[in-house]
């Protein structure tokens, strides 16, 4: 048996799973912490510092917000101000998730019509089939639903109640019915006059009646896709609209810190207060091409021509797998939310205490994609799966039907099969490195990448460690404490 070799990001998530706490103690290089206790001015210009700290030290263009949660004493005004508005957006947001509902059962329901309706409609092409045993089965076929359907309300007079009772001693007529190939053949057959007027009749009407039938089904199904095409529109735009009210809902959401933790001396009940905790997180990347061979210190622009494609290829395949280092800052407030007057306009700001925790991190690139890969249960996911989740098992059907609406209307552009499915990655044309770009870092030939890898981490700690101490200090000077000169 051949056991399945596991990605190596996917064994990093596991061992995250199990304990993340302790699994980034393990990578962790520095932590500092700073408090600041205010009551006369507004809390949220140390998140702005914070941010501009990052941007001007790391300068990580893809800086992000990692998490937000938000609280209030029961008494706060805050509370029952955020109730409120939760309240009356979840109200709408229902109005719309009610006719959203109503929108997918119509499309599941047209979806299994449309399918019977294919199943149908192959029914007749084999009917017209040059194939006889396909024709001869599809007959067959649609006899029965002729009988089943169209000829079951003549009631008593129906083939089925003439063959089937004692009274009119016809027996003959519905075996007769199903071996009758045309008129011709039945003139042929041996039976008495009474049966085969019957019969010819019959047979006639069955013959209209198919020819009228598979047109119909044709013009059923176009008016049923023009429906399931509007249908899927129509969720669409249904989703549209429901997602910001999901969303804000969903960003008013209270963590219970006045009874979740009791023993905490700065929550006070019987206080207006408020409390808010931000998580944000940096990250810079260091390459084997960013150090100078020997002991010397960054060098981040290399001499090569970059401006040549070829080029560019080969200088990032020599600079392997980065050692990040990963910054990351948790933001504590304690606040009074108060309101101040500013031209006639009444305008909150916040006043209390905030508490900063810096931490950095050495990690691999396989790292940092696990690490973000289990931060990626969101908990907007419903909202973002609000149309194509709900339909998942479906999605390749309302595609297909879709697709085929939109080919017999000619819709050159945008169609609405991709509205369901997403598009296809295209693989770029990579160029292939030219034979004069050689090397610039001699002194590193292993073929071994860990190695490699384990030799850039040793570069990279203290490079991380000295850009971190200086975010520290230059926090420092932003918030107006005393730092290093």
């Amino acid at each position: 048996m051949v056991q399945e070799v596991k990605n190596p990001v996917d064994q990093i998530v596991e061992e995250i799973k199990k304990d993340k706490a302790k699994w980034m103690e393990k990578r962790k290089i520095g932590n500092y912490k700073l408090e600041v206790t205010k009551f006369t001015e507004s809390m949220e210009s140390y998140y702005w510092d914070l941010l501009t700290v990052f941007n001007i030290k790391i300068g990580d263009k893809k800086m992000s917000k990692i998490g937000e949660e938000m609280g209030a004493t029961v008494v706060s005004g805050f509370f029952g101000d955020i109730i409120a508005r939760r309240s009356k957006i979840e109200e709408y947001a229902r109005t719309y998730l009610a006719s959203i509902n109503t929108v997918v059962k119509s499309i599941i329901t047209l979806l299994y019509e449309l399918r019977e309706l294919d199943r149908r409609v192959n029914v007749y092409k084999d009917y017209e089939s040059p194939d006889p045993e396909k024709r001869k089965a599809a007959d067959s076929a649609l006899k029965r639903v002729f009988m089943d359907e169209v000829d079951v309300k003549k009631g008593n007079a129906s083939i089925n109640s003439l063959s089937s009772s004692p009274k009119y001693n016809f027996f003959q007529l519905r075996d007769a019915f199903m071996a009758a190939q045309s008129i011709e053949h039945i003139n042929k057959m041996g039976l008495n006059e009474r049966v085969k007027r019957i019969l010819l009749g019959r047979y006639e009407e069955y013959i209209n009646w198919v020819k009228e039938s598979a047109e119909e089904m044709k013009n059923r199904r176009k008016i049923e896709l023009a429906y399931l095409k509007a249908q899927v529109e129509s969720l669409d735009i249904y989703s549209q609209w429901a997602t910001p009210y999901l969303k804000a809902a969903q960003m008013l959401q209270f963590k219970d810190v006045s009874t979740s933790d009791l023993s905490r001396p700065d929550v006070i009940n019987a206080f207006d207060q408020a409390f808010y905790t931000i998580n944000v997180r940096a990250k810079k990347a260091w390459y084997i091409t960013n150090f100078k061979r020997g002991k010397g210190g960054i060098e981040y622009e290399h001499k090569l021509p970059e401006e040549i494609p070829e080029a560019k290829a080969q200088i990032e395949a020599e600079k392997g797998q980065p050692v990040y280092g990963v910054f990351e800052a948790k933001l504590t407030y304690t606040v009074t939310p108060t309101f101040i007057v500013v031209e006639q306009r009444r305008s909150p700001i916040n006043i209390g205490s905030v508490k900063i925790e810096l931490s950095s991190y050495m990690l691999t690139q396989d790292e940092v994609n696990a690490l973000e890969k289990t931060e990626k249960i969101d908990v907007l996911k419903y909202v973002e799966g609000l149309t194509s989740e709900s339909l998942t098992a479906l999605r390749k059907d309302i595609a297909k039907y879709l697709d085929e609406f939109d080919k017999e209307n000619k819709v050159k552009e945008g169609t609405s099969a991709e509205k369901i499915l997403p598009k296809e990655k295209k693989e770029e044309n990579k160029s292939k490195p030219i034979s004069e770009v050689n090397s610039f870092w001699d002194t590193i030939k292993e073929n071994d990448a860990k190695k490699q890898l384990e030799y850039l981490k040793k570069l990279v700690k203290p490079e991380i460690k000295k850009l971190f101490d200086e975010v520290y200090d230059l926090l420092k000077k932003k918030t107006g404490l005393m730092a290093k000169p």
